[in-house]
Parts: C-alpha cells; sequence; structure tokens
C-alpha cells in the first residue's frame, strides 16, 4: 500500500497547476479531495494520462480494485503499452478472483517481456490459486536504542570548576559517564493521520565512581502518544508523555510529569518551515505540591540541499508561588519565568557523515530571588551506517546566577552507538 502511495506520488508532476494541488491533497492525506481534482481534469480531457494513472494508483492503495480496473482499462486504450499498468491491472483482477482475466494479462506481459520477476510471480500465483499477499499493513513496530560513554566535568552542577577559567578541573568533581536509552512502541504510517506510542527507559550512571555519584545519576521512565494530522494546509500534533524520574536507579523517587503539547507547521516555501507549539508540564516533585509550568515556541526551519538552519524563541513560566513553596534555594524550581533562543545548524554529507552544531542561551527570573543565565553550546559528528548510527558530541555549559550554588561551568563528552528498528 505505501508502495503504491509513493508510485502515486512520484506520478505527479508539476506540468500543471491542478497536479500540484493533487499532489498537496495527497500529502496531507486529502485522498477525497485528490479524486475531486482528479476528476474535473477528466471531465475536461478524457485522455488525460496522468489523471488516470493517478486515480487508478489511489483506487489500488484504498483496495477499490473494481474502480481500480476501469481507470487502468482506459489508460491501456489509450497506451497498450503500457506494461507497468497491465501488471497492476493484472493484480487487482486476481484480488477480484477473475482468473481468466489475470491470466490473459499475465499471458499478454509475458510475450513481451518473458523474463519480467514480477510477472512471472504473479503468473505462478494465478495458475496455483494462490492468493497473493494482502497489502501491507500501516501498522509496524517501532524500537530504538542508544548505549554511550563520555566525561562529564561537573555532574553536580556546582562549583568544581574554576568559572574564570573554563575547563581547569578540579579535585573529585569529574566523573565518566555511561547512558543507555531504550525505546520501543508500535507506529502507524498513514498519511492522513499517523500515530505513535512508545515506551521509553534511560538511565545515565558514572562509571567507576557509581557510590560516589548514584545519588544525583537519573533515571527516567514514561510512555509517549504523538498522533498528527492535516487541518487545510497546517499540519498539528499533539504529543502526550507521561514520566517518572528516579535517582540512584530505582531507589529514590525524584519527580512525576505529565507534559502535553500542541503544535502547527506551516510550509512557507518548499525549503522554508514554521512551526508554533505551546503546552504545560504538570508535575509533582517528590514531598512537595504540584506544579504547572507553561510553554510557548516558535521555529523557523530552513533546508537548502544538505544543510539545514533552524532558530528558535522559547518561553517557559511556572505558575507555582514561590513564597509559598518550600524548595531547596539551590534547585529553585518553581515560581520562574524563562526566556531562551535556539540557533541550529546541519549539514549532511553525501556519504554517510552528518555534522551539526547548536547554540542556547536562556534568562530565568524569580522576583527578588533569582537572576540567572545559561549559555550551552554543543557540537557533534554522526557517521551513519546501514544498521546503525554512530556518533559523537562536545557540549559546554555556563551558568551565572546570584545564587553561588548555581554558578558553573559544565563540559561534557560523549561517544555512542544507535539502533533502531520499524
Amino acid at each position: 500500500m505505501l508502495l503504491h502511495t509513493l508510485v502515486l506520488i512520484g506520478t505527479l508532476t508539476a506540468g500543471a497547476s491542478s497536479m500540484d494541488e493533487v499532489r498537496i491533497s495527497l500529502e496531507r492525506g486529502h485522498d477525497g479531495h485528490a479524486r475531486e481534482l482528479l476528476t474535473e481534469r477528466l471531465a475536461s480531457d478524457a485522455r488525460d494520462i496522468e489523471s488516470l494513472l493517478a486515480l487508478a494508483l489511489l483506487e489500488m492503495e484504498s483496495q477499490d480494485y473494481r474502480a481500480a480496473i476501469g481507470y487502468f482499462t482506459q489508460l491501456l486504450e489509450l497506451d497498450p503499452y503500457d506494461d507497468d499498468s497491465r501488471l497492476e491491472l493484472a493484480e487487482a483482477y486476481w484480488r477480484i478472483k477473475d482468473k481468466d482475466q489475470a491470466q490473459r494479462q499475465v499471458t499478454e506481459l509475458l510475450t513481451r517481456h518473458p523474463e519480467w520477476p514480477k510477472a512471472l510471480e504473479l503468473q505462478k500465483a494465478v495458475e496455483s490459486g494462490a492468493a497473493l499477499p494482502a497489502p501491507p499493513t500501516l501498522w509496524s513496530p517501532l524500537v530504538r536504542g542508544d548505549l554511550s560513554i563520555g566525561f562529564d566535568s561537573n555532574p553536580r552542577l556546582d562549583n568544581t570548576l574554576d568559572n574564570t577559567t573554563p575547563g581547569r578541573l578540579s579535585s573529585g568533581g569529574t566523573s565518566a559517564v555511561s547512558a543507555i536509552s531504550l525505546s520501543a512502541g508500535v507506529q502507524h504510517l498513514g498519511r492522513s493521520r499517523p500515530f505513535s506510542i512508545v515506551a521509553h527507559l534511560r538511565t545515565q550512571q558514572s562509571v567507576g565512581q557509581f557510590d560516589k555519584f548514584k545519588a544525583i545519576m537519573p533515571t527516567t521512565v514514561g510512555l509517549t502518544g504523538i498522533g498528527g494530522i492535516f487541518l487545510g494546509p497546517v499540519r498539528s500534533e499533539l504529543h502526550l508523555q507521561y514520566q517518572e524520574l528516579f535517582t540512584d536507579l530505582f531507589s529514590n523517587h525524584y519527580q512525576r510529569k505529565i507534559r502535553a503539547t500542541a503544535s502547527a507547521q506551516y510550509q512557507l516555501s518548499p525549503s522554508n518551515r514554521l512551526q508554533i507549539s505551546a503546552g504545560s508540564d504538570v508535575r509533582q516533585i517528590t514531598d512537595q505540591a504540584t506544579d504547572v509550568t507553561a510553554r510557548l515556541a516558535i521555529r523557523d526551519s530552513l533546508t537548502m540541499g544538505r544543510f539545514t538552519l533552524s532558530i528558535d524563541a522559547r518561553v517557559r513560566y511556572n505558575l507555582a508561588d514561590y513564597d509559598s513553596a518550600e524548595v531547596d534555594p539551590a534547585t529553585l524550581e518553581v515560581g520562574f519565568i524563562e526566556a531562551s533562543s535556539v540557533l541550529y545548524i546541519e549539514y549532511r554529507f553525501q556519504a554517510p557523515f552528518t555534522v551539526f552544531s547548536l547554540a542556547d542561551f536562556a534568562i530565568r527570573d524569580i522576583p527578588n530571588v533569582l537572576d540567572e543565565s545559561t549559555f550551552f553550546v554543543q557540537g557533534g559528528i554522526t557517521w551513519n551506517l546501514p544498521i546503525c548510527d554512530l556518533h559523537s558530541e562536545y557540549a559546554y555549559t555556563r551558568n551565572r546566577s546570584n545564587i553561588e550554588q548555581r554558578d558553573y561551568n559544565r563540559h561534557q563528552f560523549t561517544l555512542g552507538v544507535r539502533f533502531w528498528y520499524d
């Protein structure tokens, strides 16, 4: 079914404006509107081969084989040597169990192309009376994994580094760190309403100093659901995530969070996309009251060949009242407002490397309590292999704060391997 979709979209060229509209409708999953446009084209020109082929393949995808037979028959009357369409016609006849007609079309194909594998395969099915494989389901499993090891100069996020000379280490503050991430779920690949639901687990642990840092090393488990739909020219998505955060593996529960995000994407041009998203995080830190953080973001993305550039502007506002909250002054996780901007650049070499860099600058404030800014920069390279990706990243964080415990530098270096199955 997906193959038919790809073939269908590939047949739609930009030769006429109405065919552009058809292509856009199909990409957005608006098959009904695409049918209307194609039918209008045929009404004005019954010999429009492009429209006939598009309609025939669309009916094959929707498994309306009798309608597809009608369009393929018209196509072959206009071009009897369109062998690809004749093969599709033979399959359509076999799908409705018309053995004689299927055999007739296959025989004509093999007369001209006696070694055509697909025609021979279809002939074997017809002669033996075997059923053809069912069209592939749009549901498929999804598995992701990542194993990495690296170096963290400041896992405690405190003054273990000399703030005036980034990179100068003081004793006892550094750690080799390993991380394992696993995700598994199912996804629906429909063009009109893609959907996925995924369970995920991630744990990060110090290597060789497990007992020293285990109390601060995070482990998260959760469930994420993502659904998408086109509303006119706008692609909208809803992300829902449930997450539990622990430290010391699963010994100490730190927080529970439910995150909801709605986004809308609009294609300004073939290379330029605008996205706006809004959402909220409902969080319950252990032994504290539940708090809510509202989020708003806008992203402008530009893609030119192998080069991608995106710019984000973000705002977060925690609605809890800091004055009435019992919170550790070093964490200050409630009552804040934060504004940030992110610049992301990526370049994909022809084979098989991708390099990227990211810069994030944020300022946050709690009136009369916190005045803070964070600069984060990261760069990395990915080696794309057929069965996995090898990746390496370096990141530097500089956090300036009027609270001494939160004024720190941090260097991180990571090497890892990612794998997937879907």
